[in-house]
C-alpha cells in the first residue's frame, strides 16, 4: 500500500516539475536568462525552489530557454479563433512547442470541432 502512495506521490511530482521547468525555459526564452533582470523567470524559478526542483534541473531549462548550450527551445505563438455557443467571439493565444504538424491536420479545425460539438462554430 505504502509503495502505491509513493508511486502517486512520485507521478504528481514529476507532473508538477514538468510544468514549472517549461515555465521557465518559457519566461528565459521571453525575457534573458538573468533571473533579476527577468522577473517573470524569477518568480519561475522561485516557484520551482520552493517545489523542490533540483538546481541542476533550473539551470538546464534556463540555458535551454535562453539558447546557451547544444539544446535550444523552439516554440511558436499560435492563435486560435473561433465562436463559442451563442456566436460569441473566442480567441485563443498560446505557445507550441511541437515542430511538425498535429496528426489530426489543421489546429484550427480541431478547435473548431470541440466548440461545434457544444453549440460553437469555427
Amino acid at each position: 500500500m505504502a509503495s502505491c502512495q509513493r508511486l502517486v506521490a512520485g507521478l504528481k511530482k514529476g507532473r508538477t516539475t514538468g510544468k514549472l521547468v517549461r515555465e521557465i525555459s518559457v519566461a528565459a526564452k521571453m525575457g534573458g536568462a538573468d533571473p533579476a533582470m527577468n522577473a517573470r523567470l524569477f518568480t519561475a524559478v522561485e516557484k520551482a525552489k520552493k517545489e523542490s526542483v533540483t538546481k541542476d534541473a533550473i539551470q538546464r531549462a534556463i540555458n535551454k530557454g535562453a539558447g546557451i548550450g547544444d539544446e535550444k527551445l523552439v516554440m511558436e505563438h499560435v492563435i486560435y479563433e473561433g465562436r463559442a455557443p451563442h456566436n460569441v467571439p473566442v480567441i485563443v493565444r498560446g505557445l507550441h512547442g511541437q515542430r511538425e504538424p498535429h496528426r489530426t491536420g489543421n489546429p484550427r479545425a480541431v478547435q473548431g470541432q470541440g466548440a461545434a460539438r457544444h453549440g460553437g462554430q469555427q
